[in-house]
């Protein structure tokens, strides 16, 4: 092997090989292995790559692949191409939407932006407003535009926002002494009040004169309300509320829930369902915030949010010691994080979605239920080294079958048994 030589760039002749590849070390025997002098240096053919944009032919990693797989040497690249804000892939500058001195490419654009229908800036979806014929309008065209057309709102058929009912507690004669009972908040938008009269008559209670939800204004919608229930245990919710129903209604009425940027649906879980003594609820408050800190990526992928609507209606606290983290959340109190601790009576699970598909609902209800039941039967030592996987596996002994069929299409479904069987192989 020949010392390498400078070779002022140009290639080298017949009487220079055998040569040094500078990258991998491999024996350069002839022009045919021969890829380039780059730096005074030569590289083999398998070290380097031809630049798309200016045909140079430069070593691999002194340049930069686009999504495409497409080569660019270091000028052309730092030229031509840049990332996405969101997906950090590599593209083409000129295929991508500059936004806010941001770039964004075609799949994250269409994800996460969409064009005010009057103005024509490009605006987050989850900061849009939706009018009656489904066009996404920017907050000043939303206040000022003549192209809003917007569904029959009646105030007077909501409760405000801020009302507050004395709470009616139901469960099925199979389970009298149960205390898990769960409060449902349900947003739905798109369609003002059209819907309220016949949900009044399906929820009213004739016997007792009175109604198991009531129907609330709610500032953070375009144009529609909440559906807010008394507590019920999982197995009245199923099967005396009549979500089907419910849900099937709003939907062919044109109500939104999961494709609105502004709908959720929140989760009560009544406080005394979590201990009988103020210790023991604190102690299953604080195994619930961990649960979310330490599963935050499967139970992100479960609740159907975004990133920008979990930063901005259910955010989590990002701390992995449980002592802290119960310490953090009593001490700075906040409402739009995944688990709201403000209410003195129950637990709000904020970070789930809103959606009008019975099984997603039910299946939300079932996760709620589980996790319930699963942490306040378990210590704070064992919550610290379980896995996802214990839990799974406990769901699926149990009766929860949306949970679990919901899990599998997820893709969250995992339980031991099956690491094991992958591991033997």
């Amino acid at each position: 092997m020949s010392e390498n030589r400078l070779f002022n760039n140009t290639n080298p002749q017949e009487n220079d090989f055998p040569l040094e590849c500078y990258h991998c070390q491999c024996t350069i025997e002839s022009e045919s292995d021969f890829g380039t002098i780059y730096d005074d240096e030569p590289y083999c053919t398998e070290c380097v790559r031809e630049c798309v944009s200016c045909s140079e032919i430069v070593p691999k990693d002194s340049g930069k692949i686009n999504f495409h797989d497409d080569f660019y040497c270091e000028s052309c690249a730092k030229r031509e191409l840049a990332e996405c804000y969101y997906c950090d892939e590599t593209f083409d500058r000129e295929s991508l939407h500059s936004i806010n001195g941001n770039y964004v490419c075609s799949e994250c654009y269409s994800e996460y932006y969409v064009q005010c229908y009057d103005c024509g800036d490009d605006i987050l979806l989850d900061d849009s407003y939706i009018d009656l014929n489904d066009h996404r309008f920017c907050e000043y065209c939303w206040e000022n535009s003549d192209y809003v057309e917007r569904e029959e709102y009646d105030e007077d058929a909501l409760f405000s926002y801020n009302y507050k009912f004395t709470p009616i507690f139901h469960s099925t004669d199979d389970e009298p002494h149960t205390k898990n009972y769960y409060g449902v908040e349900l947003e739905v938008d798109n369609k003002g009040t059209v819907a309220v009269e016949l949900l009044e008559e399906h929820f009213y209670e004739q016997n007792d004169d009175y109604y198991k939800a009531i129907f609330k204004a709610d500032g953070s919608l375009n144009c529609g309300f909440e559906i807010v229930t008394h507590p019920c245990t999982l197995e009245y919710h199923k099967k005396e509320m009549g979500w089907d129903y419910v849900l099937r209604m709003l939907s062919e009425r044109g109500y939104v829930s999961h494709d609105s940027s502004t709908c959720g649906l929140h989760i009560h879980i009544n406080k005394l369902a979590l201990g009988e003594t103020q210790e023991k609820i604190e102690l299953n408050v604080m195994k619930i915030l961990f649960f979310f800190e330490r599963f935050w990526d499967n139970i992100v992928i479960f609740s159907r949010r975004t990133n920008e609507q979990l930063y901005k209606w259910a955010n989590r606290y990002g701390i992995l010691d449980p002592h802290k983290l119960i310490e953090e959340a009593k001490a700075n109190c906040k409402k739009y994080v995944a688990v709201n601790i403000l209410h003195e009576h129950t637990l709000e699970i904020r970070i789930f979605r809103g959606t009008l598909k019975y099984q997603i609902f039910m299946a939300t209800l079932e996760f709620v239920d589980a996790l319930v039941n699963f942490l306040v039967h378990h210590d704070i030592n064992y919550i610290q080294s379980m896995s996802w996987e214990d839990f799974v596996e406990y769901c699926n002994k149990d009766n929860y079958p949306y949970l679990i069929e919901y899990l599998k299409k997820k893709n969250l479904f995992s339980i031991k048994s099956d690491v094991i069987k992958k591991n033997k192989k």
